[in-house]
């Protein structure tokens, strides 16, 4: 949470102006909680921060200050300098898991009679998602660039950046190429000193 503490959001429009980034990874919640809402998609890749959203439209979460797990290094968090083909994989699995994060968001909305207050919220990453798994799919580049120009309530920058990954991979080659040796170099640079 950018403020550390999940009391300090009192209700969904604290969400709203400033959804938490980092919840942690270790939560418990009692068994009364966990019956309040229908079971989560089997589809969801983390469940975090849908069950903050839950607790902070019902009757709220704390945050315990004292470490309970320690930090770990590696595992999926670690980073890496990914090929174009991984970046281009990455995206085709990160999109639909962000449309199901959403949907799972609204869904639970309605609990609180919020529904409409998070669809508004989040029509215009639900619209991105969509233009996303469209344009990462295999397909015909004609078909892909009259999804462009027909989509509604995207970015323009966006737009640019999906058509390049979804129908002209080959002028990313480049950035990747230099982004992997700059990494190279620094890691050499980093071990050497």
């Amino acid at each position: 949470f950018p403020s550390h503490d999940k009391h300090a959001y009192k209700g969904i429009d604290d969400w709203i102006k400033s959804p938490p980034y980092f919840v942690g990874c270790n939560h418990s919640w009692s068994k009364s909680f966990l019956n309040k809402f229908p079971p989560l998609n089997e589809k969801l890749l983390a469940e975090d921060h849908i069950m903050v959203f839950r607790a902070i439209i019902s009757d709220g979460a704390y945050t315990i200050s004292t470490p309970l797990v320690k930090h770990r290094r590696g595992g999926v968090t670690a980073k890496k300098v990914l090929s174009l083909e991984e970046k281009i994989s990455k995206l085709r699995r990160n999109f639909p898991d962000k449309k199901i994060f959403i949907q799972e968001i609204i869904k639970d909305a309605s609990f609180a009679n919020h529904q409409n207050k998070m669809e508004k919220y989040y029509e215009k990453s639900l619209a991105e998602c969509e233009y996303a798994e469209k344009m990462l799919k295999t397909g015909g580049i004609f078909s892909k660039l009259h999804t462009t120009i027909t989509s509604k309530n995207i970015s323009t920058s966006f737009k640019i950046r999906l058509v390049a990954y979804g129908c002209f991979p080959f002028i990313l080659i480049p950035f990747f190429s230099l982004k992997r040796a700059f990494s190279t170099s620094n890691k050499k640079l980093t071990s050497s000193s």
